[in-house]
């Protein structure tokens, strides 16, 4: 297994900020230096299973979700990702990403 260590530090910082926690409490949290967060945010680097387990119990989230572009089985998760980047879109918006999603599928399966 590969895993995308620049997609889990996205992730991490994403549902870092959604959950409004700093990368200073986060990191005090855990035992570990902001300088260590900033460097796992950007790949700079890579946690072991211990920081991803501490970090997915602060964020109150699973291991999964923090992993989920590395692990084949995520189709659940990147669903919900996909609705959470909608929820603050207009119906017209809806109408118009649900188009270009057809069209992109469409294009994919040809």
């Amino acid at each position: 297994m590969v895993v995308d260590y620049i997609e889990l530090g996205k992730r991490i910082k994403k549902i870092r900020k959604s959950k409004g926690i700093t990368q200073e409490q986060l990191a005090e949290n855990i035992g570990l230096s902001t300088q260590y967060i900033s460097n796992l945010e950007t790949a700079k680097s890579k946690g072991s299973l211990e920081t991803i387990v501490k970090i997915a119990n602060i964020f109150e989230v699973s291991v999964d979700e923090l992993l989920c572009d590395s692990v084949k089985k995520s189709r659940d998760f990147q669903l919900n990702d996909i609705t959470m980047e909608m929820r603050d879109c207009t119906n017209k918006e809806i109408k118009m990403i649900l188009k270009v999603v057809k069209a992109l599928k469409g294009g994919m399966r040809e």
